[in-house]
């Protein structure tokens, strides 16, 4: 969000940060609605916290088997880092929780006993994002084609209209995230978060408000797709 904020403060707008910043914000907002939606029963809550531990300390395995060996700037990092992984396992056996295996007998997910319904280990971050955050649809997949550098999402470098609306969206998004963060805490821990949630509601309108005057005043990313070569169609032959 700190970080996100420096962007926007900047003249002119940063083209492209703005939205891989706003991807950050709605991926923890979207973990946080994920592990403590209200419709959930406190048992898949469960199964999907220690879910998102393991999934976490497998990462962080591969990650680590990856740096050199011995001579390393952490040579101690890999045994510090198999421990937690054990550790986190060995808790998950002791609530007696089923961790269920696929190929390479990777976890694929966990249940409560051998017959029920598995939660799955890892999160499609995308999907729920669409669940959890309908007002501010394609988000993700708009901040995700920054993030990763795709040609879809940066041909543009040169069209200002463009980055003043993906600074826009990614604000918005960011602001969504916040709201959506604030919502679940409140109803997790039993306090009125009315208010706040109407502030934060004022400004994501006046923040659409504005670009609505931007693009009033004869701004528009219309010329996104000038000249882009994809627009030509092959030669016939």
């Amino acid at each position: 969000m700190l970080g996100l904020q420096k962007c926007l403060e900047g003249k002119p707008e940063v083209c492209f940060c703005t939205l891989s910043l706003s991807r950050g914000v709605l991926d923890a907002a979207t973990r946080v609605c994920y592990l403590l939606d209200p419709v959930i029963t406190l048992e898949v809550r469960l199964l999907r916290g220690a879910a998102l531990l393991l999934d976490s300390s497998e990462e962080e395995m591969t990650a680590v088997k990856d740096l050199p060996p011995h001579d390393a700037p952490m040579p101690s990092a890999q045994k510090v880092v198999a421990s937690i992984h054990a550790n986190v396992q060995g808790w998950i056996a002791l609530a007696g929780m089923d961790l269920r295996s696929g190929p390479r007998n990777r976890p694929t997910g966990i249940a409560w006993d051998s017959s029920s319904k598995a939660v799955p280990l890892k999160v499609n971050v995308s999907s729920e994002s669409g669940k959890y955050f309908p007002d501010v649809p394609a988000a993700y997949r708009m901040a995700s084609g920054a993030a990763h550098s795709l040609p879809w999402m940066l041909h543009d470098p040169d069209d200002r209209p463009s980055s003043v609306f993906m600074a826009q969206a990614a604000t918005l998004a960011a602001m969504q995230g916040c709201i959506k963060i604030g919502q679940r805490y409140a109803e997790y821990y039993g306090h009125d978060f009315s208010r706040d949630e109407k502030l934060g509601l004022l400004r994501c309108k006046a923040i659409t408000l504005a670009t609505y005057d931007y693009v009033q005043a004869g701004n528009n990313s219309l010329g996104r797709y000038v000249s882009d070569p994809r627009l030509q169609q092959p030669p016939t032959s």
